[in-house]
């Protein structure tokens, strides 16, 4: 991605900090995303950068400062008003709906977007089943996007741990996000999954136009694949810019990557 382009923001936090009890977790942090961004957030345990994740979607509120999402201010709205509005977010630890199928999870996500109301889905009508296999396409669809479709009918209890990664994606891109969150994607995975994890997430970008906010721990993953990284260090950025801008940073060398951590 070349120059940022301060009109295509699609993602701003603003001089946002939070307080638990007596303590400042974040400390009026600020940055943009640009739309069509793969955009990192980095640091050691304790930064804040769950803290931050939290705040964007919804879940915490902040002491000071405001999110804007499309322009329009999202901090202090229930993380399912935020997500209708076309904000997805993926867990650290997975949160996929227990004793369901990988398509029914997908299917769950999609929900939203049915045309339909609860008594209308009671009776027979032509028009639900269509919608309803609509919906069924477009969740296998998403599934064979990440090379997953051949789990569709399996409970998600008993698939790998990356391909139950891989449907918790898929969930949240059947609800037609503009933005989606990633916390700590490639945890847990191989070197191998790890490899297939960049490609995706390039291709969640380049294919369905959706930018993406990462929260990651895998600094070779961070720095191969996003366009800007945001480092914090005690609730506050340390560092902002490319990868080999915030590479070279000594300040972010000392504290947080080393010589060969990059």
């Amino acid at each position: 991605m070349g120059a940022r382009d301060t009109d295509r923001t699609i993602l701003s936090v603003d001089n946002v900090s939070v307080d638990f009890g007596g303590l400042r977790a974040l400390n009026r942090c600020s940055f943009e995303v640009s739309k069509g961004e793969i955009y990192s957030i980095i640091g050691p345990n304790g930064a804040g950068k769950s803290t931050l994740f939290n705040v964007v979607s919804g879940i915490h509120r902040p002491a000071e400062g405001r999110v804007l999402f499309r322009g329009r201010r999202v901090d202090g709205l229930r993380p399912s008003r935020i997500s209708r509005m076309g904000m997805a977010r993926s867990f650290q630890n997975l949160e996929l709906f227990s004793g369901m199928t990988a398509l029914e999870n997908v299917l769950a996500g999609g929900h939203r977007h049915l045309g339909y109301g609860f008594f209308r889905g009671l009776v027979f009508d032509p028009g639900v089943r269509r919608e309803e296999r609509r919906a069924r396409e477009e969740a296998r669809g998403l599934l064979a996007f990440l090379g997953v479709e051949g789990y569709a009918n399996s409970p998600v209890d008993d698939l790998p741990y990356g391909v139950q990664k891989k449907v918790e994606i898929a969930r949240a891109l059947a609800t037609g996000p503009g933005v989606l969150l990633l916390d700590e994607p490639a945890a847990g995975l191989n070197d191998r999954e790890t490899g297939e994890l960049m490609d995706t997430i390039h291709r969640i970008r380049d294919e369905r136009g959706v930018t993406l906010l990462l929260v990651e721990h895998n600094m070779r993953f961070v720095m191969g694949l996003s366009d800007r990284v945001c480092v914090l260090s005690f609730g506050r950025i340390l560092a902002e810019g490319g990868p080999e801008r915030v590479r070279a940073d000594p300040a972010v060398v000392e504290a947080y990557l080393g010589e060969t951590a990059c």
